[in-house]
């Protein structure tokens, strides 16, 4: 198998959204969360007892913005207009890496422009469904 050996260097990892990489990006995040299900009865002893509920999961990311970004600012602010699910990759690109993939919609994006300084935007995706991961080809 090949793949990347040791750690992995965080700017190895782009953001895709229907298999266009995010332009300028600066940071990104993947978050999964598993909740429970409260089943406490009289007979628990005063413990707490719990299953495995639902499960779920968000993408953040960051960047610079740039207008002449093939997928950036202009992009998300049509995206979250037009309400649709993207299918959403978080992936280095190297053979033999595993990636993660899925449909989610964009829920909130936030544009920074602070005096002399970069102008920045910010975004978050909800997962639509499962999250998958998978092997590069």
């Amino acid at each position: 198998m090949t793949g990347t050996i040791g750690v992995i260097n965080g700017s190895l990892f782009l953001f895709y959204i229907d298999n266009v990489a995010i332009g300028s990006a600066t940071s990104h995040s993947l978050s999964v969360q598993a909740a429970t299900r409260n089943t406490t009865t009289k007979s628990s002893a005063g413990w707490e007892t719990n299953l495995a509920g639902l499960r779920s999961w968000s993408a953040t990311g960051s960047g610079l913005v740039v207008f002449a970004d093939a997928y950036g600012l202009s992009q998300l602010m049509a995206a979250i207009t037009a309400r649709t699910p993207v299918t959403v990759r978080l992936s280095t690109e190297v053979t033999g890496d595993k990636f993660f993939q899925g449909s989610a919609n964009l829920t909130d994006i936030s544009v920074d422009t602070p005096m002399e300084e970069n102008t920045t935007y910010s975004f978050t995706f909800k997962g639509s469904g499962p999250l998958t991961e998978l092997s590069q080809t």
